[in-house]
């Protein structure tokens, strides 16, 4: 093509060089400005109308630029590592505790992160976000595979301690012992080899292999009997706990009670962290003060 040289050149840094993006984003509309651009990737003939705009090239006209944007190597390269940079920041935002993200009700709504489930929840959530604003799908399965490293374990992590243990909010001096580092061990296992049949495809072609992806179905049958006589007995530890400790507790959360003990309404919460606080009509903010509170155990 006459003008691909010429094209390269000048798109060299037709990308931003972050991924993150607005939420503006939300509403794919089709007013032609670079804070549309994350939600008109794959559409090239709106990107030939802004390439047109942005470098004032109307003398080539429209149907050039969409030629070149069809068959241009270098700049499809350029547009897939600017999809991967939207991604790769969108897991970040998220753990970061950033807002304006889709969270799915049933797997804990703004509480997802006291969700035994949170693992299922934050990557529902990358997927959920990414495909409303126009990220092609392929795009989001192969960056959250190459940065599972980023979230996966930790998120994985949180849901056992969330399902094996109480509150942090509870008010007793008291601890319930913690569940033992083999039952964590062998949970997380089977948890990663759950992950892995239920996103074969993305870890496939995209992610990292493990060892515990790979366990024989005789493997799994043996891990799932220790784990449920262990789900067993640790329920039953905490039954007990709760019998003690728990009752009367001062506080009740409503439906949601994923630890055990109940938790603090919003209101309360915000009460325990701000003691000084008599005004707290204000900060009904449950969602916001979770998420700070959990941030530090996301690593």
């Amino acid at each position: 093509m006459k003008y691909t040289l010429l094209l390269d050149e000048i798109l060299e840094d037709f990308f931003p060089k972050d991924g993150g993006w607005k939420s503006n984003c939300f509403k794919k509309s089709d007013f032609v400005a670079e804070e549309n651009l994350p939600c008109h990737l794959r559409d090239n003939n709106w990107l030939a109308s802004l390439i047109l705009k942005k470098y004032n090239l109307y003398s080539l006209g429209k149907g050039t630029i969409i030629e070149y944007l069809n068959n241009s190597e270098k700049f499809n390269k350029l547009r897939y590592e600017y999809e991967q940079k939207i991604v790769s920041w969108q897991i970040d935002w998220m753990r970061k505790g950033g807002d304006n993200w889709i969270i799915d009700e049933k797997l804990g709504g703004d509480l997802y992160l006291f969700s035994p489930k949170c693992d299922y929840a934050f990557r529902k959530g990358i997927v959920d976000t990414l495909l409303q604003i126009g990220i092609n799908i392929d795009a989001i399965e192969e960056g959250i595979e190459k940065n599972a490293d980023k979230w996966r374990e930790s998120y994985m992590r949180i849901a056992f301690y969330n399902l094996y243990s109480l509150s942090r909010f509870n008010l007793h001096d008291r601890k319930l012992e913690k569940p033992s580092e083999e039952h964590y061990e062998k949970w997380m296992k089977l948890r990663l080899y759950e992950y892995y049949i239920e996103h074969k495809d993305s870890v496939d072609k995209y992610g990292q292999i493990l060892p515990e992806m790979q366990m024989t179905e005789l493997e799994v049958t043996e891990l799932k009997q220790w784990l449920d006589e262990a789900h067993k007995k640790r329920m039953e530890q905490i039954a007990e706990y709760k019998n003690i400790h728990c009752s009367p507790m001062v506080f009740e959360m409503g439906e949601i009670d994923y630890y055990g003990c109940d938790i603090a309404p919003s209101e309360q919460l915000y009460k325990l962290v701000h003691p000084e606080e008599k005004n707290i009509e204000k900060h009904n903010k449950s969602a916001s003060l979770i998420k700070s509170f959990f941030r530090k155990n996301v690593k």
